[in-house]
């Protein structure tokens, strides 16, 4: 009983269903000055990187960077920006917005 009460806690947000949120994304095609950071500061980075929830994608004046979640759904981070790597994909998110979180 106790394992179905956290169980439905969990999913009482999202009333379309149960989604697991993404523990990682990937962080694809990579141009010029990409950084990534957490708590610990921002490294540098020159190819594909798995990047977790709650990173920071950092493209300085003449960066690109494409964060790629598991759903298929991707964002791009185009020049002189700061993206932060969400739980839930914007495309996830926005399917749960239009259904009006109902199945």
């Amino acid at each position: 009983m106790r394992g179905l009460i956290l169980v439905s806690a969990l999913c009482l947000p999202f009333l379309a269903g149960c989604h697991k949120p993404f523990a990682t994304a990937m962080l694809e095609d990579v141009r010029g000055e990409v950084l990534i950071g957490n708590e610990g500061g921002f490294l540098r980075v020159s190819d594909a990187s798995k990047v977790g929830v709650g990173a920071n994608v950092m493209t300085l004046h003449e960066g690109h960077a494409v964060i790629s979640y598991a759903d298929g759904c991707k964002v791009t981070v185009g020049p002189g920006s700061l993206v932060t790597v969400a739980d839930f994909s914007p495309c996830a998110v926005a399917a749960m917005r239009a259904g009006g979180g109902k199945r």
